[in-house]
């Protein structure tokens, strides 16, 4: 749990879930602003591969009274094969009126045409889907 209980506290939080191997890997975050003009940004991003299921569930609350709130919550899963998959499950509790706050949240598969591409430049499909993969998530990383 995130808790921003100071005015103008800020913070950033990014996770990475590697589910590469058969076996169930959930993560739940929660975020509570407990006071006023506060912001948070979470980022987290998975992959599964080999037979893995991902659960990936968040919360942003943000009770009566405390307003000026910036919150962005962002869940991303990226199914590496057909024997895996992903659930995402973003949320808000709300009770103020005075926020900016978002959320965004997708499950998707290994662009094949991507692969075939970088396939046909020489790359085997393993390193093909490892590049893909690394790229999918670096643009997160700090």
């Amino acid at each position: 749990m995130i808790k921003l209980g100071k005015v103008g506290a800020n913070r950033e939080w990014v996770g990475v879930v590697r589910a590469e191997e058969k076996g169930d890997y959930k993560l739940n975050i929660v975020v509570e602003h407990k006071e006023s003009e506060t912001r948070s940004q979470v980022v987290v991003r998975a992959i599964a591969k080999n037979g893995a299921r991902v659960s990936l569930s968040g919360m942003i609350k943000i009770p009566k009274g405390v307003k000026e709130i910036d919150s962005q919550l962002e869940l991303r899963i990226l199914l590496l094969d057909d024997k895996s998959s992903g659930m995402v499950d973003p949320q808000l509790e709300i009770e103020s009126d005075e926020v900016r706050v978002g959320h965004s949240a997708s499950v998707s598969k290994i662009n094949e045409n991507q692969v075939r591409y970088l396939m046909s430049r020489g790359i085997s499909k393993t390193e093909a889907e490892s590049e893909i993969m690394e790229g999918w998530l670096s643009d997160i990383m700090i």
